[in-house]
């Protein structure tokens, strides 16, 4: 191997050595190796891959003195080519050095013939010639010095890849303008008065929720999330209707708290995350106060799960929207994964790693949108625009 430029060399295949005379010869993937013996020796070997296409000719080049441990005297090369050469370029010395070669022509009858005395140890002889376009089959062959480079090269292959990866993700992002298309026009839509309060017979003024929707639900419809907001709405409702009582109390320090006290018990008439709040604030205690329940905390996972339950079964969702944003997230994460994966196994094996980086990029796309994954059916989308379901 040659270089041939930056990040690449040029490739050629020794086959068929052989020594006539006093010595052998061999030949592996890397080297040719030749031992020689007293007296007069001839070396013979093919050589595949020295002739070069350059557009306005053909270049046929070969390193005919290399790696020698023994001074060699003088070298002459002579070439007999099937047309006459047009140029002739012999180099000498060191492996970097530009120096010319003693001699080098192209003489009577059009053979090129080069000359060099005395190469020591380690130098080299760079022979080449230019023969018309068509003297020979160009068989030169180029590989990049640079594997991590190459592995990351466009190929057809991984452009054929990267090609089916654009198409998917615009089908996707496509199916995604559209579904939250159908919320945008949703909310976009005129959205009349709603009669929040109701007067009985006797002229008593009291909260009616829109068509019996419930502050915690409507709070989770429109954002998807169980927030501690959405149980603060519940607690506030569960005292309008009765069941708790919510006063203010000074503490022995005059600084102001807050006191939620049982009315009555959770009866059949709450829903089940209605209970869950009910039961988290007060357990079997028959009040508890504000400052309380900030110095121990509230575990609110049967609250969210309860109220992620009520908006599935009321089918405001086709499934629970944490759930749904974290099957998009550990799926894209798989992919993510096996895209590293792929692209490690394809840059140390075949190439083509590009495409496994596709599979990386696909993935992360899939986590980051995972977020956005519209699970509102019509009733919701409905019920987010007017609060009325």
């Amino acid at each position: 191997m040659f270089t041939a430029g930056p990040d690449t060399e040029r490739v050629y295949t020794v086959t068929q050595p052989k020594v006539s005379g006093n010595g052998s010869a061999s030949a592996d993937d890397q080297n040719l190796t030749v031992h020689l013996g007293a007296g007069e020796s001839t070396v013979s070997y093919v050589v595949d891959g020295a002739v070069a296409d350059q557009g306005s000719h053909e270049d046929v080049r070969w390193q005919v003195a290399s790696g020698w441990d023994v001074t060699i005297d003088r070298l002459t090369v002579s070439v007999v080519t099937p047309a006459e050469p047009q140029s002739i370029t012999c180099l000498a010395g060191d492996p970097d050095s530009t120096t010319a070669c003693g001699l080098s022509q192209i003489g009577e009858g059009g053979v090129p013939t080069a000359e060099q005395d005395t190469l020591t140890p380690g130098q080299r002889v760079d022979f080449a010639i230019g023969l018309p376009n068509g003297s020979v089959p160009v068989n030169e062959r180029i590989a990049a010095t640079n594997q991590l480079a190459s592995a990351f090269a466009l190929t057809p292959e991984t452009g054929i890849g990267l090609l089916v990866l654009v198409v998917l993700l615009l089908v996707g992002i496509g199916l995604l303008w559209y579904a939250r298309g159908r919320d945008a026009k949703a909310l976009a839509g005129d959205v009349g008065p709603v009669e929040v309060l109701a007067r009985d017979a006797g002229g008593h003024v009291a909260f009616a929720s829109p068509d019996g929707v419930l502050p915690g639900q409507v709070g989770t419809v429109i954002d998807e999330h169980v927030d501690v907001v959405d149980v603060t709405a519940t607690v506030i409702d569960l005292a309008v209707r009765n069941y708790l009582w919510i006063d203010e109390v000074p503490d022995g320090e005059g600084v102001l708290d807050w006191r939620i006290v049982r009315r009555n018990p959770a009866d059949d008439s709450l829903t089940p995350y209605e209970k869950a709040v009910y039961t988290s604030l007060l357990g079997d205690a028959e009040q508890v106060r504000l400052s309380e329940l900030r110095g121990k905390g509230v575990d609110l996972t049967a609250v969210r799960n309860a109220l992620y339950s009520d908006v599935v079964a009321k089918e405001w969702f086709a499934r629970r929207p944490d759930t749904e944003r974290s099957r998009w997230w550990w799926a894209g994460g798989g992919i993510m994964a096996l895209g590293i994966v792929l692209t490690v196994v394809l840059a140390l094996t075949i190439g083509h790693a590009l495409l496994g980086f596709s599979w990386f990029a696909g993935g992360a796309l899939g986590a980051a949108r995972g977020p956005c994954r519209p699970v509102r059916d019509a009733v919701a989308r409905c019920c987010t625009r007017c609060g009325v379901c």
